[in-house]
C-alpha cells in the first residue's frame, strides 16, 4: 500500500430520522463537494445511506457538518458510521432510492417541498 492509499478514508454512514423530503440528499451532495469527497448518497426505506471517501481531515469535517448543519426541517435520530474499503468512485453522486422492505419512510406532511428537492426529483 502506498502513502496516498493510507491517507484515504472511506465510511458508510446510515442516517435515520426525518431525512427524506427535506433536502437532505442535495445537502449531502453539496457537503461532499465542499470537502472534496467522493461517493454517493441514496434514500432507503430505513433511512439515508452515504458512502464517503476522502482524506482523513475532510471526511472528519464532512461527518461533523453532517450533524451540525443539516437542513432545518430534518430531524436526525441516529447516525451510524462504519469504516469501509476505499473504491475511488471518482466523484460524488445522488443515486436512486433503494427499497429494502415494506416499511414506509418518515416524510413530514407539514412542510412544502423545497427547491433542492424539486431539482432532485427532476433529475431522476
Amino acid at each position: 500500500m502506498n502513502k496516498l492509499t493510507n491517507k484515504i478514508k472511506a465510511y458508510r454512514i446510515k442516517v435515520e430520522g426525518l431525512v427524506q423530503g427535506v433536502g437532505f440528499r442535495p445537502f449531502v451532495y453539496r457537503l461532499a463537494r465542499k470537502h472534496n469527497c467522493q461517493g454517493y448518497v441514496l434514500n432507503r426505506t430505513d433511512g439515508l445511506l452515504i458512502k464517503i471517501e476522502g482524506s482523513r481531515k475532510e471526511t472528519r469535517k464532512f461527518t461533523e457538518e453532517l450533524k451540525s448543519a443539516c437542513p432545518p426541517a430534518a430531524i436526525i435520530e441516529k447516525v451510524t458510521l462504519e469504516e469501509d474499503k476505499p473504491e475511488n468512485p471518482g466523484d460524488f453522486k445522488i443515486v436512486g432510492s433503494e427499497d429494502l422492505s415494506d416499511e414506509i419512510s418518515r416524510i413530514s406532511p407539514d412542510i412544502a417541498v423545497c427547491p433542492e428537492c424539486m431539482d432532485d426529483i427532476r433529475k431522476q
